[in-house]
């Protein structure tokens, strides 16, 4: 169940590794520019989790700019991190307990129950500017999501 946007689900969470998704969850898919309320968000958590963006945007240099904007680590992983895939946090210690957020259950979701972590299913931001292979990705993520 969604639990609404990333901004108002976040109560709570503390003492955990965060792995925050980027696209539909941070920002609309493909924005560069992190809401002054995210960055709130995020800089509340990083006072008590260590925090991750683990992203399958293949556009490596936006990933690590949105990173540096809100002071966070990028998944050794890379981005594309890879998701689904355990792969995707490797390299990131596992003193902790996991917690993922994110807008897809097929990529962060199934990243949760692979990893045996928490997920934590964010509402998907949109900008209205997205190409028809991102939209067909949310059509095809909705209609999954009724069967999963």
């Amino acid at each position: 169940m969604k639990t609404g946007f990333f901004e108002d689900s976040m109560g709570g969470v503390s003492g955990m590794t965060i792995l925050l998704d980027v696209d539909g969850t941070l920002v609309p898919d493909g924005e560069r520019v992190v809401p002054e309320n995210v960055c709130g968000i995020v800089e509340k958590l990083k006072g008590t989790n260590t925090v991750y963006l683990v992203s399958n945007g293949t556009d490596v240099t936006r990933v690590e700019a949105i990173a540096g904007m809100l002071g966070v680590f990028v998944a050794p992983a890379g981005a594309p991190a890879g998701k689904p895939s355990r792969d995707a946090i490797r390299g990131i210690p596992t003193d902790k307990p996991f917690v993922v957020v994110g807008d897809k259950l097929v990529t962060d979701g199934f990243l949760a129950r692979n990893i045996h972590a928490r997920f934590i299913h964010t509402r998907s931001k949109f900008s209205g500017r997205e190409g028809l292979t991102v939209r067909f990705s949310y059509m095809l993520e909705h209609v999954l999501s009724w069967f999963l």
